[in-house]
Order: structure tokens, then C-alpha cells, then sequence
């Protein structure tokens, strides 16, 4: 299992880095989100971040009705959350048709998103989804941070079905077996630099 690190604050308000296991690393991002919101007004984190969204969503809206369409995202949110608990991850909003997620660790997140995929396609609904992995900022039960906006621009970059993930996901990742493939190094809107991404292969 690879380690992760973890920065949490020490008991005069530095920070420390903890290198440990996963499920570690998860427990200490659940009580981070989940203990004490009031108190803390903001925190550094380390995350993986998970964004999902529905391709084609308005069309669907169109041919089915709003009805319709409603129980089908119903249906669509619940194999989201459902996933997502499954792999130890915890939902930290909705965009409408879509969701941003996190995880303790990139292969969690990666193996979520494959089977998220899955399942919604048996609903006749195709999704994209954008990883990356970074410090955040956390603000009670929400996030933001440039972390944030690097997963949602590389969310933005993927097609239908795809899985994309940033380099810094894949370097993580090394070892664990994933089949990628490298697709480019797009510039990332009101992002420095050019960033590597690979598709996340089924």
C-alpha cells in the first residue's frame, strides 16, 4: 500500500507532516470534516479531488421532461454518494448534474470514478471525470484553493466517458497496476503552465 502524507496542525498551530497508511489518513480527513467546523475558521489539507458531470445533461432534460429527467438524476445521485462512502470518500458539493469529491488517496478515487462510470451507463447516462491531487483549503464543510480549480479545468479537458487525471495523480499512482494513457499537455484556463493528463483506461 503506498503511504500518504498528511499535514495537520500541531498543538501551537505549526503544521506537521504524518506519513502513514490510507485508511490513516482517511480517518484523519473525516474528523477534519466533521469535528469542531466552528473552530477552525480555515485549514491546509492534503486531498484528491474527484468532479464528475453529466455529458449531454440539457439534451436529456429536453427529451424527457422535467419529470422524468429528475428521477433519472435521483437515481444518478445516489450511485454518486453511494460510491463514494464506498471508497472511503466523502461528497463535499453538487453542481447541479454533477458532483466534487474527495478522497484520502488518488487509487480510491480512481477506482470510484471507474465504477461510478459503470453504473450510471446502465442508466443510458454518459459521465466525464476530472482527478487531481493537491492542498486544499478547508472552510467548515466546503474546500477551495488553486487545487480546486486545476480539478475542475481538468474535468473541463475530458469527453464523454473519459476519465482524466493530472500528472501529479499519476506519479502517485505509480505502481499500482492503473492502465493509462497520456492524451497532452493542455494549458489549463487562468492556469500557469502546461499540464500533462492521462485518460484513466478501462
Amino acid at each position: 500500500m503506498v503511504n500518504a502524507a498528511l499535514r495537520i496542525p500541531g498543538p501551537k498551530g505549526d503544521h506537521r507532516t504524518l506519513f502513514c497508511h490510507h485508511d490513516l489518513v482517511r480517518d484523519e480527513i473525516k474528523n477534519s470534516f466533521s469535528e469542531n467546523l466552528g473552530e477552525t475558521p480555515s485549514e491546509k489539507i492534503v486531498l484528491t479531488l474527484l468532479m464528475t458531470d453529466i455529458v449531454g445533461s440539457t439534451s436529456k432534460l429536453a427529451l424527457l421532461g422535467d419529470y422524468c429527467w429528475a428521477e433519472l438524476l435521483d437515481q444518478h445521485d445516489e450511485i454518486v454518494r453511494e460510491r463514494v462512502r464506498e471508497f472511503g470518500g466523502h461528497t463535499i458539493n453538487t453542481t447541479g448534474d454533477g458532483f466534487i469529491t474527495a478522497f484520502s488517496g488518488p487509487t480510491r478515487a480512481i477506482h470510484c470514478a471507474r465504477k461510478i462510470r459503470a453504473e450510471v451507463a446502465r442508466l443510458n447516462i454518459a459521465i466525464r471525470v476530472g482527478i487531481h491531487i493537491g492542498e486544499c483549503e478547508r472552510r467548515g464543510s466546503d474546500i477551495s484553493g488553486l487545487t480546486v480549480h486545476i480539478a475542475a479545468r481538468i474535468l473541463g479537458c475530458a469527453s464523454r466517458g473519459q476519465v482524466l487525471i493530472s500528472e501529479t495523480v499519476r506519479d502517485v499512482t505509480i505502481g499500482s497496476g492503473l492502465d493509462l494513457r497520456h492524451i497532452g499537455a493542455p494549458s489549463l484556463k487562468d492556469v500557469p503552465g502546461n499540464w500533462p493528463l492521462y485518460e484513466v483506461r478501462i
